[in-house]
Formats: C-alpha cells, sequence, structure tokens
C-alpha cells in the first residue's frame, strides 16, 4: 500500500503563538529603552571635559560640591582692581 499525501499531514502547527509572543516582548523592550532614553536626558550633567553623568534627584552624594551656589567673594577681583591692568611684577 503507497502512502498519500494526505495520510501525512497532521494539520497546521501550532508554533506560530510563540513568534507573536516573541515579537511582542522584543517591541516592549524597544519601546521601553526610548522611554527610559528620553526620561533620562533631563538628569544627565555634563562637566567640563563634555563626560556625561547621569544624576539622580533621590540621590544625594556629599562628594560632588553644589555647583548652583555662588561662587566666594576671594574668586571675585575687587572693584578697585581692573581686569584690563596686569598685575606689577618686580
Amino acid at each position: 500500500m503507497a502512502i498519500r499525501a494526505k495520510d501525512i499531514y497532521e494539520g497546521r502547527k501550532k508554533s506560530r503563538f510563540h513568534l507573536g509572543v516573541i515579537i511582542t516582548v522584543l517591541l516592549a523592550l524597544i519601546v521601553a529603552a526610548v522611554l527610559l532614553f528620553y526620561g533620562v536626558r533631563q538628569y544627565a550633567v555634563y562637566d567640563d571635559s563634555g563626560n556625561a553623568t547621569i544624576v539622580w534627584p533621590w540621590v544625594k552624594d556629599e562628594a560632588v560640591p553644589d555647583t548652583s551656589a555662588s561662587p566666594s567673594q576671594s574668586a571675585q577681583p575687587s572693584p578697585s582692581e581692573s581686569p584690563l591692568q596686569s598685575p606689577n611684577v618686580t
């Protein structure tokens, strides 16, 4: 007796459900990464050399000096000194 094709066919495979789950998870990860990227940008702080660091508002680091404070009086020239005059070197 010969084997016919309709005797071998067992129907459509049920593994298509796994492909949908994988695509859904990948799309959710991409959306989460984009939202995280745009959400974290407001916490990025750049230093003088252009390096970026992220400063979280709920983490208080005592080692980082407060840059929003006004500079001390010793760093500012006195009003009697002109910035155009060079200091006298003897």
